[in-house]
């Protein structure tokens, strides 16, 4: 195994870090019994209502998934627009674009089941808490989806939000148990990214690297992994960077 740490019980701990956060709360502590369909976190000083979705599944080399992939594939072909029944890492950049489109949705059906949860509990919160003015933020974390590479799991959310859930504005992710490397890091880490989804690019201000500092430091001080910080300057080395068996 590439992973010499401790398996972590990410949700809780999230959840218990939120706690010691400045002016954050966690809604059901202050609500102990929603009668709505309520987000996780509220983060007054930045008006930030935050939902925590852990996606561990993945079934992409199940066999329904599979026979899936495997009819589009051969439709595809059918139509001469691939030159070849399988898809590649070095064949995917070339692909055509409504293909690449069929595939993630027939590969990320895990991912869009919390991302359309969250964004009703998101909408929900603010609507019954009067918080109109907040924004919606998703922390999506990876717990066990090892078959897409960080830019993936990354892109997929990205897109689906772009298009189809209006509450989230703000995309924040992070591995728990899944290390990745890359070009610029070969050796095992984690990474953090804070994205804006209606600006298409990192999220301003302080508030994404300050949660990631508080994280780190709070799963160094609960389980001793080390906090160290991992800049990702470059792109390029990023998108190709892949995730290591656990």
């Amino acid at each position: 195994t590439v992973n010499p740490y401790p398996h972590i019980d990410v949700e809780p701990l999230f959840t218990e870090m939120v706690r010691d956060y400045p002016m954050a709360c966690v809604l059901t502590d202050k609500i102990p019994h929603p009668k709505f369909l309520n987000a996780d976190f509220i983060f007054h000083h930045e008006k930030i209502v935050a939902e925590f979705k852990r996606v561990e599944k993945d079934g992409t080399d199940g066999p329904k998934v599979q026979a899936k992939i495997a009819s589009v594939l051969e439709k595809y072909y059918a139509e001469a627009k691939i030159k070849e029944k399988q898809i590649t890492e070095e064949n995917w950049p070339s692909l055509p674009k409504e293909f690449q489109n069929e595939i993630y949705n027939i590969t990320t059906d895990s991912i869009k089941v919390h991302i359309e949860k969250a964004n009703k509990q998101i909408k929900a919160t603010k609507v019954n808490l009067g918080l109109e003015s907040y924004k919606g933020c998703l922390i999506l974390v990876n717990d066990g989806v090892e078959s897409f590479p960080p830019v993936t799991f990354l892109w997929v959310a990205f897109r689906l939000i772009q298009h189809h859930f209006s509450g989230i504005t703000y995309i924040i992710t992070f591995p728990a148990n899944v290390f990745a490397k890359s070009r610029e890091h070969p050796m095992p880490v984690q990474y953090w990214l804070g994205l804006d989804v209606e600006k298409m690019g990192k999220m301003e201000g302080s508030f994404s690297d300050d949660l990631n500092e508080a994280w780190m430091k709070f799963v160094a001080h609960k389980t001793g992994i080390p906090a160290i910080r991992r800049e990702f300057n470059d792109v390029e080395g990023f998108w190709k960077a892949r995730n290591l068996p656990n």
